[in-house]
């Protein structure tokens, strides 16, 4: 989803507007830095049952994976 950047030596950004809310970045983090809070309804992007099966079969690959609603 391309909603995280991050440059050598800076802090990682999150871009909330591309964020999708799937969680997959959270429970993947080699450090436990990303946190999850939910978003208003009015801020979450429309999502499609594929899309949210596709990246929770990636994060089930990693071992990591964690229900967020």
């Amino acid at each position: 989803m391309h909603a995280i950047t991050a440059e050598e030596n800076e802090a990682t950004v999150i871009n909330r507007e591309k964020c999708i809310g799937c969680g997959l970045c959270a429970s993947t983090c080699p450090t436990g830095s990303i946190t999850m809070v939910k978003k208003s309804a009015a801020e979450s992007p429309p999502i499609f049952s594929r899309e949210m099966e596709l990246l929770q079969a990636m994060g089930k690959e990693k071992g990591k994976t964690f229900p967020f609603d």
